[in-house]
């Protein structure tokens, strides 16, 4: 689908210039049908307020609305491509990590945690468990992973923990291979792996 910008202007405010554009563009005679436009909002309460000026409207001109599709830009990705399993969700990532963290050689485990929490430490397990979350999701957004920091690392003069970031791939392969045994995904590594395969496609006006 080809991409066409349109910029509303500052006058007024932004979602009652949305509002008005897509019934301008969208609506015909007595009828608003919007139900094949996709909407992208910062927030949901945005998209509630959006659908509360379309309804106003619709209602002082008469006409029947079909509402339009109305998501956030958190999960608009997800609207790009086919999920083929569920999504795991924070804490089931948070926690599979931990687990994975805790399951590692201690030897090989030093080279990313200098002290390894002893084994009936859950909270520190977790703790960790988070902090590779949030790392895994940081390169993530920018459509890389750990692997990816070995081998940019290695063209980088003076980058001296290639061993560290091999452990690191090490904990994120097995991460990934045990929520696939449990029949989830991960949303970060779907989106890059939809990115990378030509899997991302836009079927409604946006």
């Amino acid at each position: 689908m080809p991409i066409r910008c349109e910029f509303l202007g500052l006058e007024r405010p932004a979602l009652e210039s949305a509002a008005d554009y897509l019934l301008g563009q969208f609506a015909d005679g007595g009828a608003a049908d919007l139900r094949d436009v996709q909407v992208v909002l910062p927030s949901g309460r945005a998209g509630r307020r959006l659908l509360e000026i379309l309804v106003d409207r619709c209602e002082s001109q008469r006409r029947v609305l079909t509402q339009p599709n109305i998501t956030t830009v958190g999960r608009f990705p997800e609207l790009l491509y086919q999920a083929k399993q569920p999504f795991a969700d924070d804490l089931v990532q948070q926690l599979t990590w931990a687990k994975v963290l805790k399951e590692f050689d201690r030897g090989r485990l030093r080279t990313v945690v200098a002290q390894p929490p002893d084994d009936d430490d859950d909270a520190r397990w977790r703790e960790l468990g988070r902090l590779l979350q949030s790392l895994h999701r940081e390169l993530a957004s920018d459509a890389l992973d750990f692997a990816d920091v070995v081998s940019r690392g290695r063209n980088l003069e003076g980058f001296t923990e290639t061993q560290r970031w091999q452990t690191l791939t090490a904990l994120q392969q097995k991460y990934l291979s045990t929520l696939d045994g449990l029949k989830l995904w991960d949303r970060q590594t779907a989106r890059r792996f939809a990115i990378q395969h030509g899997e991302c496609e836009l079927r409604k006006p946006l």
